[in-house]
């Protein structure tokens, strides 16, 4: 997802919507005279006039659509809790400054992406391990930015690792990954036969018993 947009994306945008007002090819002139009331076309100046409050409403709109991207991008990459933990820190600042104010407002605008893809995020976990021992087939995008099928067992992975017998340092571990990290789903990769950690939040289809569901 690109976080920025180019001076000319903006001037694109800006010559659309000026094109899209009648009034930048035809106007009604009220000049007193022998043409008044008629239609004639715009001057360059009432077109240069047009075009500038179009270029002010394409450059609100493009910040208003970098903010939305931030805040997505931010929601893919942080949890609810931990937005709402640097939220809380802020808050308690002292003295915030134009750069806190501005980080309070990123971190606002990415909570409910965030609390959105969460909830997602659990649905998904939900679906595939009610599958239990039968085969799921799961579409992902990999860190790498390529899509991958892959069939998973979703109880498979318990019976091959140690779980409760593992020493208590090791179960430590696996606590602290999973609420580190809560949108990574582990899984039995049963082609390649061997565990895999797959993205939750990247997952846009889910098959299993003939049933397909997918995700935007």
């Amino acid at each position: 997802m690109t976080l920025t947009v180019t001076p000319r994306e903006v001037m694109q945008l800006a010559w659309s919507l000026a094109r899209a007002e009648r009034a930048f090819s035809f106007v009604q002139d009220w000049t007193p005279g022998p043409t008044y009331g008629r239609q004639r076309r715009a001057s360059l100046v009432e077109k240069r006039a047009l075009f500038a409050n179009a270029l002010r409403r394409a450059w609100t709109q493009v910040k208003s659509l970098v903010a939305r991207r931030r805040a997505a991008v931010a929601a893919e990459t942080r949890t609810p809790a931990a937005i709402r933990a640097e939220l809380e820190a802020l808050e308690n600042r002292d003295t915030l400054g134009p750069e806190g104010r501005a980080r309070i407002s990123e971190l606002l605008a990415a909570l409910p992406y965030a609390e959105e893809k969460a909830a997602q995020n659990d649905a998904k976990r939900e679906l595939i391990e009610a599958e239990g021992g039968r085969i799921v087939t799961v579409t992902f995008t990999k860190a790498d930015g390529l899509e991958r099928v892959m069939k998973i067992q979703p109880s498979a992975l318990r019976s091959r690792v140690k779980g409760e017998a593992a020493s208590p340092s090791a179960q430590q571990a696996a606590a602290t990954r999973k609420a580190r990290h809560p949108h990574l789903f582990n899984a039995w990769d049963v082609e390649k036969g061997g565990p895999r950690s797959i993205n939750l939040g990247t997952i846009s289809r889910i098959a299993s018993r003939g049933t397909v569901r997918t995700y935007a």
